[in-house]
C-alpha cells in the first residue's frame, strides 16, 4: 500500500467514477491497482485471474476493517480507468481496479 498524493483527489475521481457523490464525500477513496506484467512473469497466463482474484481479496479485507471500526465502505467499480490512472500519477504497468470509498454513513 502506498499513499498517492497529499491532495484531495475526490471531486476528480468522482468524475472520473461517472459523478458517484459518494466517491466525492467520502473520508477517503482507497484505489485498488495490479499489474498484470508483473504477475505475467511468474504465473504466465493466469496472470490477470490471479491479479482480480487478489484485488477482491484485498477489497474484502478492507469492508470487513471499515465495518469493525463503525465506518461505512462502497465498493466502486465504474469508473474510467485512463481518468483514474492519470489522476492518482500510477506508474505506466499499474492498472486501477477498484475505487473504495471508506468513511461515516451520511
Amino acid at each position: 500500500m502506498a499513499k498517492i498524493s497529499d491532495k484531495d483527489l475526490r471531486s476528480r475521481l468522482a468524475s472520473a467514477a461517472m459523478g458517484q457523490r459518494w466517491v466525492a464525500q467520502a473520508g477517503c477513496d482507497i484505489i485498488i491497482a495490479g499489474s498484470v506484467k508483473k504477475l505475467a512473469a511468474r504465473y504466465a497466463g493466469r496472470a490477470e485471474r490471479y491479479m482480480l482474484l487478489e484485488a477482491g481479496h484485498i477489497a474484502q479485507n478492507i469492508h470487513l476493517q471499515a465495518v469493525s471500526l463503525g465506518l461505512a465502505s462502497v465498493p466502486i467499480g465504474a469508473f474510467d480507468i485512463s481518468q483514474v490512472h492519470d489522476i492518482c500519477n500510477l506508474p505506466t504497468a499499474l492498472e486501477p481496479i477498484y475505487i473504495i470509498t471508506v468513511g461515516y454513513r451520511l
